[in-house]
């Protein structure tokens, strides 16, 4: 198991992509904001869905994939375009493949040598092509999710980043 990003972690950096527009003196409208911070988390609703390996492991069904989250924003574009504006839409798609990194961001620490463990991504970014995932999920061990947050808190790294994150957020919420 590897340390991943929690639910402020994601909030927050969605809260932060919802308010790139009003940087530049045009502001979503409080609709098209919330529909921004949904999508940065609803990958994570995954965690609801059973599986043998706990749902920790939720980053190696195909619902955390970069595929599923494209076919999400098309299936959301065409369902909701007459109530989201269409920068609403630019920027959902931007929130779920940056909640897509976070959950990768392990991974690639380890990669440039920054962790010893984490050897196996998160994310599998080619889905379905990526031969490596069905070994991690072979070896992927049935982790609670007590045990999933305990490791996550021994990771200094997630959760510098996820108070980074949170700490932006309330920064850009003040302005």
């Amino acid at each position: 198991m590897k340390p991943f990003m929690l639910t402020p972690g994601h909030l927050a950096s969605s809260y932060i992509i919802s308010q790139i527009p009003s940087w530049y003196g045009d502001p979503l409208l409080t609709r098209d904001q919330v529909f921004v911070i949904i999508a940065g988390y609803i990958l994570d609703l995954d965690l609801l869905i059973p599986t043998k390996k706990g749902a920790a492991n939720h980053h190696l069904l195909p619902t955390h994939t970069p595929l599923f989250a494209a076919l999400l924003l098309a299936i959301l574009t065409v369902v909701f375009k007459k109530f989201f504006s269409p920068l609403a839409f630019l920027l959902s798609g931007i929130a779920l493949f940056v909640h897509l990194t976070l959950d990768d961001v392990s991974f690639w620490l380890y990669k440039l040598g920054f962790r010893k463990e984490c050897s196996v991504p998160q994310i599998f970014w080619l889905y379905p092509f990526d031969k490596r995932r069905k070994k991690v999920i072979k070896r992927a061990q049935n982790v609670t999710p007590i045990k999933a947050l305990k490791l996550y808190f021994t990771h200094p790294v997630s959760v510098f980043l996820e108070i980074v994150l949170v700490g932006i957020a309330v920064f850009v919420s003040k302005f």
